[in-house]
């Protein structure tokens, strides 16, 4: 039977290396982090920095669902990490690939004043090597006063 022992991961975590990705964590977060790292490395993955990062790179598909009156006409603009950007449609779905494994957070902006995202924005997730991980969002719209 495999026994995982993490007290070295806890007590050395200054020495792995974290996804540079823009996110700040400390605490009971930086653990978190810390051990998704770990069970990273143990899944052969990689976290930052050393042989374990050489993975293969794994995807972020974003979904976008519109409800309600007067939908945006411009539609959104998707961010990873506050870098990658593109431009997506009221209801549609695009794939961010060629991502090293890590955390991620995935921003919903552009939403017109009448429109609102329902669901948490910045959302973070953790892209797996050779997997495609999903952010969805639901964005409802209402209709204006004098239209």
């Amino acid at each position: 039977m495999l026994s995982l022992d993490f007290s070295e991961v806890f007590e050395n975590h200054d020495q792995l290396s974290l996804p540079e990705h823009g996110l700040s964590m400390s605490g009971l977060q930086r653990k978190i982090g810390v051990l998704f790292c770990a069970m990273l490395m143990l899944l052969g993955s990689g976290c930052g920095d050393g042989p374990a990062a050489f993975s293969n790179p794994g995807s972020i598909e974003v979904l976008i669902q519109s409800h309600g009156e007067m939908l945006d006409p411009n539609g959104y603009q998707v961010l990873i990490d506050g870098s990658l950007t593109r431009s997506v449609e009221i209801n549609s779905t695009t794939e961010f690939g060629g991502l090293p494994p890590g955390l991620y957070s995935i921003e919903i902006t552009g939403v017109a004043s009448n429109c609102i995202v329902v669901e948490e924005n910045p959302v973070t997730v953790l892209v797996l090597s050779d997997k495609k991980t999903i952010g969805s969002f639901g964005v409802q719209c209402f209709a204006t006063f004098g239209s």
